[in-house]
């Protein structure tokens, strides 16, 4: 659990800095596709760049 928890915490930071230089969910998933080969359905990087943007603004 703790392993999938560092990955989870990775894939937040990424997301984080893809939605800094695009704001689109498409080039976030591009982004994650050519640095990490991850296909990431699109309802999970709105859900972690949800999150983020509620810690960011807390």
């Amino acid at each position: 659990m703790v392993r999938c928890a560092g990955h989870l915490q990775a894939l937040q930071r990424q997301c984080h800095l893809a939605a800094n230089f695009s704001g689109s969910v498409g080039d976030i998933q591009v982004h994650l596709q050519k640095i990490y080969g991850a296909e990431v359905s699109s309802s999970l990087i709105s859900k972690v760049t949800d999150a983020v943007a509620k810690e960011v603004k807390a």
